[in-house]
């Protein structure tokens, strides 16, 4: 009897509290789909597939193909872009690591042989990047 109590509690405190995602169950969620982050003067829309990358921002927009090399890390081969600036070339290749999961964001750590290394916080949701956006900047 002590032991049908204990699971009713703890399926109550599951139901109840929800389970976190462990980081690997995050990364996976955030594999394909749309994403926001700002560069620095703009937000950038991505959209990803399980091949490309997308990316549209004022001024622009580029095509990536796509090819995952680790669970958390992928390589992105820049094919075409449309207007806008920048220090990547067709067939030029960026290294992007995702880390620092959470359900709202991620942090994408980047790194080019063209452009250098940077990091981004790489959000689901573009109000939530907004709100934080508003949040630091106040």
């Amino acid at each position: 009897m002590k032991v049908v109590g204990a699971l009713v509690i703890a399926l109550f405190c599951v139901s109840f509290f929800g389970v976190e995602q462990g980081p690997d169950e995050c990364l996976k969620d955030l594999r394909i789909g749309t994403f926001y982050y700002y560069n620095g003067s703009d937000i950038v829309e991505v959209k990803r597939t399980e091949t490309h990358q997308y990316e549209k921002y004022r001024g622009g927009k580029t095509e990536n193909k796509l090819t995952w090399i680790s669970e958390d890390t992928y390589e992105l081969r820049f094919v075409a872009k449309n207007s806008s600036p920048g220090c990547l070339g067709e067939g030029d290749k960026m290294t992007v690591t995702m880390s620092n999961c959470t359900p709202d964001y991620y942090t994408a750590t980047i790194s080019s042989e063209m452009c250098g290394g940077g990091e981004a916080q790489v959000f689901r949701d573009k109000k939530k990047l907004q709100k934080a956006l508003k949040n630091y900047s106040e």
